[in-house]
């Protein structure tokens, strides 16, 4: 399967506008959408520089560590305590993400490198997905404010 570098760009974009978007609905914290956008975007690169340049798994997951990093500290206006709880979180949505993918894949395996996924459906697909799953989830999150507000969780 070829992939070219303007789709992985654009859905990978869009990938990581929804894992910051989720880290925004969960804890609220001070941003604008540009910010949230720009971050996205700087994430991508990253992907790209790392899927292009690194071979070596330690220099892999340190380049992913300093991107997280990164898009925090783009996306969101933090203290360091803020910080570190939306850095976790990034995480923990890129993991459920990460699951959520190979969920939908028909076979997976590990090399050296990392996981191998191949999937039966296109990754456009599987991005209008995630996005979903991002939209259910703010609904979620409304209706619980909504629960919090009445005190009616029965």
């Amino acid at each position: 399967m070829t992939i070219y570098i303007e789709d992985f760009l654009i859905q990978n974009s869009l990938i990581n506008y929804c894992l910051i978007r989720l880290v925004y609905l969960t804890i609220k914290p001070n941003t604008k959408t540009f910010n949230m956008i720009t971050a996205s975007i700087v994430g991508s690169f990253f992907s790209v520089l790392s899927v292009l340049f690194l071979t070596h798994h330690i220099a892999l997951n340190l380049t992913k560590i300093f991107c997280a990093t990164t898009i925090i500290l783009i996306a969101f206006k933090q203290n360091f305590k803020q910080f570190v709880f939306s850095f976790l979180l990034l995480f923990l949505y890129t993991f459920a993400f990460g699951g959520a993918i190979t969920n939908l894949s028909t076979n997976s395996y590990s090399t050296y490198l990392g996981a191998i996924i191949v999937s039966k459906h296109s990754l456009e697909i599987i991005t209008i997905f995630l996005i979903l799953i991002t939209y259910l989830f703010e609904g979620i999150v409304k209706h619980l404010k909504y629960k919090v507000k009445t005190n009616n969780y029965i």
